[in-house]
């Protein structure tokens, strides 16, 4: 009888955090407190378009930021949509394309609290 090595599942995932802090300068000598609210506001009138919110990144990808919370502690997601280098649907062996509209890509997201 022939066995087969089933690959183990694993149960821990590794993950990097990075801290930042916003240097807005300085007043008097004093650091300027930065007020964040007005710009996600801003960033939520902005229009999912190259005019508006989305940055070309070339090969059809686009990044944009998200807020999901205005109130303290801001939130907000930053989405690389890809066009490119896209994994492929498999059914029994057979390749093909993923069946994703012209307008829209997979959304790769990095989450900022």
């Amino acid at each position: 009888m022939a066995r087969v090595a089933v690959p183990r599942r694993t149960t821990a995932v590794e993950r990097k955090i990075y801290f930042y802090q916003i240097d807005a300068g300085q007043k008097n000598g004093a650091p300027v407190i930065f007020d964040p609210v007005p710009v996600l506001q801003r960033i939520n009138e902005l229009p999912f378009t190259m005019e508006g919110r989305y940055l070309d990144m070339g090969e059809g990808n686009v990044t944009f930021v998200q807020p999901h919370a205005l109130s303290y502690p801001q939130k907000l997601v930053f989405v690389l949509r890809g066009r490119s280098n896209l994994p492929e649907l498999e059914r029994q062996g057979d390749l093909s394309a993923l069946p994703i509209p012209l307008d829209s890509g997979l959304g790769d997201k990095i989450h900022v609290y």
